[in-house]
């Protein structure tokens, strides 16, 4: 898995591998042993919940019967609920999100200033900002970096930022949402006079600077900054987004003194001289070097002017010595502001100006690329490019290499089933069903109203495949197991050993699937079950994380439980059937 979300994930998988090496020898090696010990108990064959003449069993029967009694139909039916769910998922889905929204423990809020700020005058806009969220009972620490810096805990921090706060909130148990706070600490902080404030909460997943990230190339500069304007200006009115900032250098004036060489020399005045006076007005000439006798080093000796003679006023009346008297500069220069220039960015080659905001609180930011995109296709200018970058691009990968991750895992099953049962049909049958069973995933995500996580939810459809085809193996073998030793000719036998087949292995399809939906809806639902303080609560931001993943799964494994005991065994009957009409058409041929 490539990437910052590849060296953010690994560890789940990892985590993964390592419990279910423990459980293979456990259940090899450690438990017929512990069993071993123990003598089973007198009513070890008592009738349960899934003996033959139990009503589950009676109504699985009937259901078994009409299943069988047409399987093109059942078969046919499956597909349409496949198609028929998608659609609606596409219509009336919530969209499509890459990590899940997860209350944050933690903000951080920009200070943004304008103008040549000494570090005092910062300290002083920061400290009454400060000071309007101190008293805030939900802050449970705050610490403060005052000045420029280009990053904060790998997040790229705003040009125009003269300081940053870190607030760490209390336990969640204990105050309000963030959804609540975060506008309080903007009305609270908007009165400050001479900064404005911005407040980002903590992202789940990897750092990033803002959510949405566009980059604008062209090999013109009007073209570019003509492209670059326009986005802009679309970006500042919509709706949806927020904090929009840029890449252009701040606003400022440098002053550009253009010398006419020509008369300066006929004023005799050359250009060291001029650029030593005028460093005498800044920041001193260096007239030579003296060491005490008390340090190792040399220091410079330098001539300035008078402390009250040293601002850009005197610059238009200062003169400059010559052997033949003193010339005033403006004679001899011209002196123009220019607009400040700061870091120019490439890519490939390409000068890049850059525009990245975040969404407002409810808006999945997938939606809101996607009109930016459908924008950028009807008003972008000819010779600019426009791609979006950051959390976009990252999704993107993510999803790219996780279909690739599912197409992996489904080629290696493919080639264990084949190998184990010789026979392409029970290899595609299985498959199938993993691929069917992403309708309970998306019946699910309908349900409780979620967005489809690419990360969360992708590992969810590729953990499906694993439950699945282990159920369909235990129901594809017996019947394999039986049919060599009837022998069956006729569809009525085919399908007498399909239905003892499903009778048999109706339970333990039932218990591995009952369990693994029993286990993961208190996350599904959110539950965090504390065993030290004996308490249940719901809405633990460490379980936000999982809710998709348990719900993905939940709902996968009860739609593929109807797959593994009706569709594959009218799949097997259907095969069955397909056979013997094609044998006795040869027969007939031959004949």
């Amino acid at each position: 898995w490539p990437g910052f979300v590849g060296q953010f994930m690994k560890y789940m998988p990892i985590t993964l591998l390592a419990v279910l090496s423990a459980s293979i020898a456990m259940a090899l090696v450690f438990v017929p042993v512990i069993a071993g010990f123990l003598k089973p108990p007198k009513n070890l064959h008592k009738e349960g919940a899934f003996s033959e003449n139990s009503g589950f069993m009676q109504f699985y029967k009937k259901v078994l019967d009409w299943a069988l009694a047409s399987p093109k139909r059942t078969i046919k039916i499956a597909i349409a609920v496949l198609v028929v769910v998608k659609l609606v998922h596409s219509f009336f889905g919530k969209g499509v999100e890459f990590f899940p929204d997860v209350e944050p423990d933690q903000v951080m809020v920009y200070v943004h200033g304008r103008g040549n700020l000494s570090l005092a005058e910062q300290e002083n806009f920061v400290t009454q900002v400060e000071q309007k969220l101190v008293d805030m009972r939900e802050i449970k620490a705050m610490h403060s970096t005052i000045g420029k810096s280009d990053s904060s805990k790998g997040i790229p921090i705003p040009q125009d930022a003269i300081g940053v706060l870190y607030i760490e909130f209390v336990d969640w148990q204990e105050r309000r949402t963030v959804k609540e706070i975060l506008p309080e600490i903007e009305k609270r902080t908007s009165g400050v006079g001479g900064v404005w404030v911005e407040v980002v909460k903590q992202k789940p997943g990897p750092p990033s600077a803002k959510a949405i990230n566009i980059e604008i190339s062209a090999l013109d500069p009007t073209v570019l900054n003509e492209a670059f304007l326009k986005l802009k200006a679309h970006m500042q009115n919509h709706p949806k987004l927020i904090a929009l900032e840029d890449n252009l250098s701040l606003p400022g004036i440098e002053w550009k003194l253009t010398i006419d060489r020509s008369l300066a020399q006929t004023l005799n005045a050359d250009i060291l001289s001029i650029g030593n006076t005028i460093k005498m007005l800044t920041n001193g000439a260096i007239i030579g070097t003296y060491r005490p006798d008390d340090v190792k080093d040399e220091m410079d000796v330098v001539l300035l002017f008078p402390k009250a003679y040293r601002n850009f006023d005197q610059l238009k009346i200062l003169k400059v010595p010559t052997r033949t008297g003193f010339v005033p500069i403006s004679t001899v220069a011209s002196i123009k502001p220019y607009q400040k220039q700061g870091v120019i960015e490439k890519v490939d080659g390409y000068k890049v100006q850059k525009l990245l905001t975040n969404v407002i609180p409810g808006v999945l930011v997938d939606d809101v690329v996607k009109e930016l995109q459908q924008w950028v296709k009807r008003n972008t200018l000819k010779g600019a490019q426009i791609s979006f970058k950051g959390e976009d691009k990252e999704q993107k990968e993510s999803g790219i290499f996780l279909m690739n991750a599912f197409a992996i895992a489904l080629f290696l099953v493919a080639v264990i089933l084949v190998t184990q049962f010789n026979s392409y049909f029970s290899m595609g049958v299985v498959l199938s069903a993993v691929v069917m069973s992403t309708v309970g995933v998306f019946v699910g995500v309908l349900v409780h109203d979620l967005a489809f996580g690419i990360v969360m939810g992708g590992i969810g459809v590729i953990a499906l495949a694993g439950i699945i085809v282990s159920n369909n193996i235990i129901l594809i073998d017996t019947y394999n197991h039986l049919v060599k030793e009837h022998l069956p000719s006729t569809i009525e036998d085919f399908a007498k050993i399909i239905k003892e087949t499903c009778l048999q292995r109706v339970r333990p399809v039932i218990l591995t699937k009952l369990t693994t939906i029993l286990g993961l809806i208190p996350i599904m639902f959110g539950m965090n079950i504390d065993f030290f303080k004996l308490s249940i609560t719901f809405g633990a931001p460490s379980n936000q994380w999982w809710i998709l993943l348990a719900t993905c799964i939940v709902y996968g494994v009860l739609f593929a439980s109807t797959l593994t005991l009706l569709v594959t065994p009218a799949a097997l009957l259907w095969n069955e059937q397909r056979k013997i009409k094609k044998q006795s058409k040869n027969d007939s041929v031959t004949n």
